[in-house]
């Protein structure tokens, strides 16, 4: 991640100055003239000193060098545009990433803050209450999502904080645990240590006079006025420590805590069974543990993704210059998932992608800025041209043109960002296992053409990718619907208020809503004043088998396999107006007309940040494809394909989706061991076919890979091991612990 567009940064990948303008001579050839290095002949680029070529053992100067006056920043050497903008396509970037970044770094401040809150209640708490002993470990966990650098921070902040109130706050950072054992503290608690216990003699090392126990008490009792009665003791990382100090320190605490209350607060990385080897055994029972985490990694990410760069709910978003393509968001949740979730290393890869946008579009920099002085005369009839304006038009009509599109390029990727939230709302309300019926939805929902025809298509064809969505429609009940109709509505009404998104797919939105809600309320009282785009349905019908090819080939599928809902196993003709309501409002969540489609945008290319897919093609970027893929009944998945055998079919599947088919395929838990066997099996082709009918009962034989491949172990360790984090980051599968063994078992049923 650091080579490619961030190779020429620093070593966090930081620009900080912007670059100047090279000047650039070229000393040309006389004419007639041969060149001694044929092969050799080319531009050099050098560095405030003339470059050399070797000829025949001795350095001469090149005929074609080209001379520097400056150090060449990064950009310059992509493209020219930063040298030709005489810095401005570089002021643009950096205004434009400083004010997406400022937004990622609130939204973390936002969701870690209340931590340190936390922590301080939590010393509060056990400072008022005498019945709590007094060493509580607070412990952060569950920081993967954070760099080093800003968990620091966040930490030194919390530390920070007790100090302001007070408190005598300790750092235990290993160069520190020493100065802390010569301080006059660890002398005062090893005198009370003594008096209570003449057999620790030894404790203190020999190192300096151990105080009598009256000066230790007036000493502790001076700390205890002065600091307002608690100790803090800090560890950011319990690494690095010495435990046998550590430990001294526990006990002497544990002796002397009557007249000293502690609290203990560990940080980054730590879990609770790496405190517990550090702390002395014969004092947990003493201790009461309290745990205040942040939130998960892959929670923080969903949060980033969906309120700052979906455009679904952050009004300030709609003003920046950063606008992401689906294909990119996909990819970004991608690098999410494979480096654990780790936002330092997200905004790396945004950053890198938008910088490399800015330098290869000369065009997107002067519009970016919304000034027309700023564009060479050569581009503008470049823009005038996107725009479908004449060749005589005025620069003030081109840049007036330029600023619609890009008001409908905004207002369509505020409308993509609230289709997503309203899937993810529709999960939480309508089924009981969000997480997976997510995963259906957003499957479903995707018009990507499947690389291979056969199994994946005839899934659509005849409804079995919506079996478990039939069941969660039978399962909602009406007034669930009412509910969930309301709030949408609400929410798609204040926007149009704001002006934001006020888009004509809105505004069809906000009048599904309102007949809907109508009709589930009171069916009679809405007959034959349907909108016009409930009125255009046709009538659930079975879908074509063979559906004519075409870009909304697969929305057709979509709409008929959601349509049928209504007709599945089960459903009852009191249901069926709610199934029917929520057929249709899946319908429009998923329905994107052309002409609302970012990708329609005129100046999409320029302004949308990867490849300028459309809405409709990954209505929800956020999860993975392998992830995505996952989502099936394998059951269906095998009885569907045709195939006797079960290996060529696997082979070709990716990884996920192979322990996926594993793990659901069998009732109850599996051993991870017993998993990655079928899993190095499937990747062979040495997998033969299982009966497609049924589940594997406990205690009965299952097919067994052989062995073999040895040189690809270490590879299919870290495929297996990547596609079991990527299912259970995305909810579909469960990891057990059972004392040194591993079990896998699903979530989704």
């Amino acid at each position: 991640m650091s080579g490619g567009l961030l190779g020429g940064a620093g070593a966090d990948g930081e620009l900080e100055k912007a670059p100047a303008a090279v000047s650039v001579k070229v000393v040309r050839r006389a004419a007639g003239k041969a060149s001694p290095l044929k092969r050799g002949r080319g531009i050099n680029v050098s560095y405030g000193m003339r470059s050399r070529k070797r000829v025949a053992g001795r350095a001469q100067p090149s005929k074609g060098d080209i001379e520097v006056g400056e150090r060449k920043t990064l950009g310059s050497h992509v493209s020219g545009t930063f040298a030709e903008g005489g810095g401005a396509s570089y002021g643009v970037y950096r205004e434009s990433w400083e004010k997406v970044e400022g937004q990622i770094d609130s939204l973390l401040r936002s969701l870690v803050e209340p931590v340190c809150d936390r922590t301080l209640e939590v010393a509060r708490t056990v400072e008022a209450s005498t019945s709590i002993p007094q060493l509580i470990p607070v412990i952060f966990h569950d920081a993967a999502s954070l760099s080093s650098l800003d968990y620091s921070e966040y930490f030194r902040s919390t530390v920070s904080r007790f100090r302001a109130e007070g408190y005598g706050v300790v750092d235990l950072a290993p160069g520190d645990l020493a100065t802390f054992r010569k301080s006059g503290v660890w002398s005062a608690l090893l005198g009370l240590v003594s008096e209570q216990n003449e057999d620790l003699e030894g404790l203190d090392g020999g190192g300096g006079e151990r105080s009598n126990s009256a000066v230790a008490r007036r000493l502790l009792e001076g700390l205890h006025e002065r600091t307002g009665s608690r100790i803090i003791l800090a560890a950011e990382s319990l690494e690095g420590l010495d435990k046998a100090a550590l430990g001294e320190i526990f006990f002497a605490l544990s002796e002397a805590w009557d007249s000293v209350p502690v609290t203990l607060v560990v940080g980054q990385f730590v879990k609770k069974e790496h405190i517990y080897s550090v702390i002395p055994k014969n004092l947990l029972t003493k201790m009461y543990p309290l745990s205040v985490s942040i939130p998960g990694g892959h929670k923080i990410v969903e949060s980033l993704l969906q309120d700052i760069l979906l455009l679904g709910s952050s009004d300030a978003a709609l003003d920046t210059n950063f606008f992401l393509g689906p294909g990119l968001l996909r990819k970004a949740c991608e690098i999410s998932v494979e480096y654990q979730c780790n936002v330092s290393m997200l905004k790396r890869f945004l950053k890198s992608a938008y910088l490399g946008h800015v330098v290869r579009n000369p065009l997107y920099a002067p519009c970016a800025a919304g000034r027309g002085s700023m564009a060479p005369p050569k581009l503008l009839p470049q823009l005038r041209r996107r725009l479908g304006l004449g060749t005589g038009a005025p620069e003030e009509a081109v840049w007036r043109g330029y600023e619609g599109e890009r008001s409908r390029l905004s207002a369509s990727l505020h409308s993509f960002g609230v289709r997503v939230r309203m899937l993810d709302t529709a999960a939480g309300v309508l089924f009981n296992n969000k997480s997976a019926y997510l995963k259906i939805l957003r499957a479903a929902a995707s018009s990507v053409e499947p690389r291979k025809a056969g199994a994946k298509r005839r899934m659509w064809e005849d409804g079995s990718l919506f079996d478990g969505l039939r069941k969660g429609v039978l399962r909602a009940g009406r007034q669930k619907l009412v509910e969930l109709a309301e709030a949408w509505g609400a929410h798609l009404g204040a926007a149009r208020v704001r002006g934001l998104g006020a888009s004509d797919l809105l505004a069809d939105l906000a009048e599904r809503l309102e007949y809907l809600v109508g009709r589930l309320k009171s069916p009679a009282a809405v007959e034959g004043r349907a909108p016009a785009a409930a009125r255009k349905e046709v009538p659930a019908a079975t879908p074509p088998q063979r559906p004519a090819r075409g870009p909304g080939r697969r929305q057709a599928l979509l709409q008929s396999h959601v349509r049928r809902l209504s007709d599945g196993p089960g459903g009852g003709s009191g249901l069926l107006p709610a199934q029917t309501a929520c057929a249709e409002l899946l319908v429009a969540l998923c329905e994107v007309p052309g002409d609302q489609n970012p990708a329609s945008c005129k100046v999409s290319d320029i302004l949308l940040v990867g490849e300028a897919e459309g809405a409709s093609e990954t209505i929800a970027p956020s999860i993975p494809r392998d992830v995505m893929s996952s989502v099936r009944n394998p059951q269906d998945f095998l009885r569907y394909s045709g195939a006797k055998s079960t290996s060529g079919l696997l082979k070709d599947m990716e990884d996920a989706s192979i322990v996926f088919h594993f793990v659901h395929g069998f009732s109850g838990t599996l051993p991870m061991e017993e998993v990655f066997e079928q899993f190095c099996g499937a990747v062979a082709g040495r997998i033969q076919a299982s009966s497609p009918g049924g589940k594997r009962k406990r205690g009965s034989s299952r097919p067994k890979s052989s062995k073999g491949a040895s040189r690809a172990d270490e590879t299919l360790n870290l495929r297996f091991e990547r596609a079991v984090q990527e299912l259970s980051l995305a909810g579909l599968l469960r990891i057990n612990k059972r004392k040194l063994n591993k079990f896998l078992a699903p979530t989704f049923d």
